[in-house]
C-alpha cells in the first residue's frame, strides 16, 4: 500500500540523515584531531592531506603559531588577508610566499621591514622603488639596501638613506657604487668599518682624513700600509 511505501521512505530518509550526521560528526572529529596535532607541532602541517592544507581554519591556526608554513597552503589562501596578516604578524619572512597582491602592497610590505629589513627582498620591483620602505628596511638592517632598486640612487638621490646604511654597515656602500666617489659617504662608511676602503674609488686612498681613519683600525692597516 501507499501508506507503507511512505513509510519505507520516511525509515529511509531517517536513515540516510542520520549516516549523513554521523558522517559530519567523523569529519569534524578528524578536522579537530589535526587541529590538535598541528597546535603541539606546526611543522608537520606540510604533510597533511591537501584538504587540510586548502582549509581556512586550519592554515589560519598554523600560520599564527609558525608564519613561514604559509609556504605549505594552497595558492587560494596565499591570497588570503586573514591568513597572510596572521603569518607576516608571527613572521615577516612569510611575505615570501604571500601571493604578489601582498608583496605590491605598499602598507604590507612596510609592515614586514620595519620588523625585519630583509623582507624587502621579497617586494615586488615597484615597491623596491620606493625610497620610503627602503629607508624603512634599512633602519632596521643596513645590508637590506643590496635589495632596494639602484634606480632610486640615480644622479645621488635619496643619499640619506645610503648614509643610514653606511652609518650601521661601512661594507653596505658596495651595493651603491653611485655613491663610492662622495666623500661624506666614504668617510662615514670607514668610520663604521675600514674595510669599506675597498668599494671607495682610489682617490679617497691619499685623502688624509679618510686614511687616518682607515689607519687607526688596525684591522684594516694593511688596506693603505
Amino acid at each position: 500500500s501507499s501508506s507503507e511505501e511512505n513509510k519505507i521512505d520516511e525509515e529511509s530518509l531517517a536513515e540516510f540523515y542520520e549516516m549523513m550526521e554521523n558522517e559530519y560528526i567523523e569529519d569534524e572529529d578528524e578536522k579537530e584531531k589535526v587541529l590538535k596535532e598541528v597546535r603541539k607541532n606546526p611543522k608537520i602541517f606540510k604533510d597533511l592531506d591537501e584538504e587540510y592544507r586548502k582549509d581556512p581554519d586550519v592554515v589560519l591556526e598554523v600560520v599564527i603559531m609558525d608564519g613561514l608554513q604559509l609556504e605549505h597552503a594552497s595558492e587560494k589562501l596565499k591570497y588570503d588577508k586573514t591568513i597572510v596578516k596572521a603569518a607576516i604578524e608571527s613572521n615577516p619572512m612569510a611575505l615570501e610566499f604571500a601571493s604578489s597582491k601582498f608583496k605590491n602592497d605598499f602598507n604590507t610590505v612596510m609592515y614586514c621591514v620595519r620588523r625585519c629589513g630583509m623582507t624587502l627582498e621579497f617586494a615586488s620591483p615597484n615597491i623596491k622603488r620606493k625610497p620610503e620602505i627602503v629607508y624603512e628596511a634599512v633602519k632596521q638592517d643596513a645590508l637590506s639596501i643590496k635589495y632596494a632598486d639602484n634606480e632610486i640612487f640615480r644622479r645621488k638621490q635619496n643619499k640619506h638613506i645610503v648614509m643610514e646604511a653606511v652609518r650601521n654597515n661601512g661594507k653596505t656602500i658596495k651595493y651603491v657604487p653611485e655613491f663610492k666617489d662622495d666623500r661624506e659617504v666614504v668617510l662615514e662608511a670607514v668610520k663604521e668599518n675600514g674595510l669599506a676602503i675597498q668599494f671607495a674609488e682610489t682617490k679617497f686612498f691619499v685623502d688624509a682624513d679618510i686614511v687616518l681613519t682607515v689607519l687607526n683600525q688596525k684591522h684594516c692597516r694593511h688596506l693603505i700600509m
